[in-house]
């Protein structure tokens, strides 16, 4: 039996549709750099809880700050080197700040991460940064949220 050009289209037509919905079915999973970026927001999440309960920050100081540091932690969370800081600091406050950064990443191992993520986490860069606003745009009263605003502490640089 010889199918007819028209049957043969058909025929044609119906592989590559089944073909595409099996392909479709297929669930697709997130690339590595999705999966990475979101483990960095679960892990980063507690690594930066974790610090923020150490952290005492000095008061005053400039309109803004930046301490960033190359860590190195061990499969336990401890550090496995002392923090180094990426830069000098430009002024007293900021040396004052970073020192403080250090002192509390000192103060709070071992680090209780997700060990599913050590590849992620056992080399990464925490940065300790504040960036105050202009006293024009200042509230003229302190609310309580603003005197106990916790300190801002990005995570990643680099994850």
């Amino acid at each position: 039996m010889f199918l007819e050009p028209a049957d043969r289209s058909i025929s044609r037509l119906l592989k590559i549709l089944l073909i595409g919905i099996a392909i479709a079915s297929i669930p697709c999973s997130p690339s590595a750099a999705q999966d990475k970026a979101n483990h960095a927001s679960v892990w980063g999440a507690m690594f930066k809880s974790q610090v923020a309960r150490c952290w005492r920050k000095p008061i005053g100081g400039d309109a803004t700050v930046e301490a960033a540091f190359a860590v190195k932690l061990t499969r336990a969370g401890w550090l496995l080197e002392p923090p180094l800081p990426d830069g000098p600091a430009v002024s007293d406050f900021a040396t004052a700040y970073q020192n403080s950064a250090i002192k509390a990443l000192n103060e709070c191992q071992p680090y209780k991460l997700p060990m599913e993520n050590y590849d992620e986490w056992k080399h990464f860069a925490p940065v300790f940064s504040e960036r105050k606003e202009p006293v024009s745009s200042q509230r003229k009263e302190k609310t309580p949220e603003k005197l106990f605003t916790p300190p801002n502490l990005s995570i990643c640089r680099g994850c």
